[in-house]
């Protein structure tokens, strides 16, 4: 009963409800969408180049596209296609696996928005928030596609929820880790090369004060950019 109890807590809950959610979408487009019955999922547009380069990768090809080098392309969701097809193959079946991937980075933004929301708000603001976002019908299709915004969605929040955790007493794994999901977040998106570091600067100087703050900052600002340095070079001796 104790150990139901500290399973049945609202994280739990609110996960294996999304979770759910997301399968039953799932289950009912592998069902009734064609081409899915029909075995003839075709990615196109952008889906197209990230598949397109995840088979590259894995080939030994490089980061390209059928047609180009690409470097327009963030990398860090190829990558995890590429990790993914490495295991599973890259057939209509693993289409699914990788869906069913994104239905757990899915759930857990929910989970995400519920702790963040709980931290930032309260516990009402929290659940409201996180319910919301559990039949939230975009986030819900937007698994069932090789779309980059499952993982623009998670990456942001899960940074955001370990940011939330630092202060002047943070241990300094926390800032290393805190650093590398920085850093793992601006490769999924490029934009979030100028907007996550100044979320950064500017909430540590409101929660941390002299001298650790400049300490605090210089660590995860270091992590991040060790992060991103394989990228940076291979681009600066590609162009």
């Amino acid at each position: 009963m104790k150990l139901l109890k500290k399973l049945l807590t609202p994280t739990v809950i609110l996960f294996f409800l999304a979770f759910l959610v997301r399968i039953g979408f799932l289950v009912y487009q592998f069902k009734f969408s064609g081409d899915f019955q029909s075995s003839s999922y075709i990615p196109t547009s952008d889906r197209r180049d990230y598949d397109s380069i995840a088979i590259n990768l894995i080939k030994g090809y490089g980061y390209k596209t059928p047609d180009m080098l690409a470097t327009y392309r963030p990398p860090f969701y190829p990558f995890l296609l590429a990790f993914l097809y490495s295991f599973f193959g890259h057939s209509y079946h693993s289409y699914l696996t990788v869906f069913l991937v994104q239905a757990f980075l899915s759930s857990l933004v929910v989970v995400f928005i519920f702790l963040i929301g709980k931290k930032i708000f309260n516990p009402l603001t929290a659940l409201t928030a996180a319910l919301i976002a559990c039949f939230y019908f975009p986030f819900i299709t937007g698994i069932g596609d090789l779309e980059l915004e499952n993982l623009l969605i998670f990456m942001p929040l899960l940074f955001v929820f370990y940011l939330l955790k630092i202060g002047p007493k943070s241990s300094f794994g926390i800032k290393i880790i805190t650093g590398l999901i920085l850093g793992f977040t601006i490769l999924t998106k490029g934009v979030l090369l100028i907007v996550a570091p100044m979320f950064t600067f500017l909430w540590l100087r409101l929660a941390i004060a002299g001298k650790y703050f400049w300490k605090t900052i210089f660590i995860i600002y270091l992590s991040a950019f060790l992060t991103l340095f394989p990228w940076i070079t291979r681009n600066f001796l590609i162009y």
